[in-house]
């Protein structure tokens, strides 16, 4: 008989959306930074953030802002921008509607590997129920990840977790990649309850394809810091909590510049398991544009 199965990720959790600004904008974007009157406004990115503010909210008013560093007669002499920025004040939007209208990313595919990634923390509290009852509550990731044995795939060939990982790697579906065990690239933890925390450099084809074609000195990075509730949910017939493998990116430490990292992509057995977020609220969204940062789909990709 199928059990219900919930795995739940709570707290705050950072989300980062990769894409590329869509080359109509790309000149003008340059135009627009030049004819800003703003001294606070030094770079393109900067620039860029003054448009994308219009569908936040923020402290000051996002028009005047923007208004206050480009008037209107200079804005009206990039038609792109100017069309897109009159749009949204006279019709309002959301900021995923703002990203649309910005962006090319990664669409194919589907949930992260459609552009996105998040990095659940150590301070995050995870509870694991089946069919309603809990085996884990409320816990932080930090307990709960905490790993009284581990391994890596150099010097434990021989162990029942190599095969268990080569066996993921070999069965994950087609559209994720993991590095394949014999090549020494993974390495992993084993928790109290028998759950296996990879290490490894994860990525879906698409996005390796999204980056190799385009050019990176457009490229844009939106990072979310948002308090959201995460639910990976499956079916299962006899759960057992060591089935899990929580699988982290090698680069996501320095990519994030965060020590606390635990986990990105859960699988169970063989099956990755998408999730779905719970939005509760909102503490801020940052956009980064060019090459001129380590927060970038390359550097995550590749570093």
């Amino acid at each position: 008989m199928e059990q219900q199965v919930e795995v739940v990720v709570s707290g705050r959790i950072p989300k980062y959306l990769f894409g590329v600004l869509q080359e109509k904008y790309r000149d003008e974007v340059r135009q627009g930074l030049e004819l800003c009157k703003n001294e606070d406004v030094t770079t393109v990115s900067d620039f860029i953030n003054l448009i994308f503010s219009l569908t936040l909210e923020c402290f000051n008013d996002p028009q005047e802002e923007l208004f206050n560093s480009i008037s209107k007669e200079d804005l009206a002499k990039l038609p792109n921008l100017n069309e897109l920025v009159n749009d949204f004040i006279e019709n309002g939007g959301s900021h995923f509607e703002m990203i649309d209208c910005l962006l090319d990313y990664p669409q194919e595919g589907y949930g992260f590997s459609s552009g996105c990634v998040s990095f659940f923390e150590d301070d995050a509290t995870i509870s694991i129920s089946v069919d309603d009852n809990f085996l884990v509550k409320g816990v932080t990731l930090k307990e709960f990840a905490n790993c009284e044995e581990g391994g890596n795939s150099e010097d434990d060939k021989e162990t029942p977790e190599f095969l268990r990982v080569k066996e993921l790697v070999e069965n994950s579906n087609a559209q994720f990649i993991l590095s394949h065990p014999d090549d020494g690239a993974p390495s992993w933890g084993i928790n109290e309850q028998g759950s296996m925390f990879l290490n490894d450099w994860p990525t879906f084809d698409n996005w390796e394809q999204f980056c190799d074609g385009n050019d990176k000195d457009y490229g844009v990075t939106i990072y979310f810091d948002d308090i959201t509730n995460w639910s990976f949910y499956f079916e299962a017939e006899n759960f057992e909590l060591k089935d899990l493998t929580f699988v982290n990116n090698n680069n996501a430490e320095e990519f994030r510049n965060s020590s606390y990292i635990i986990f990105s992509y859960l699988f169970y057995k063989n099956e990755q398991i998408e999730p779905s977020e719970e939005w509760i609220r909102d503490k801020g969204i940052t956009l980064k544009y060019g090459d001129d940062h380590r927060e970038t789909l390359g550097f995550y990709l590749y570093a």
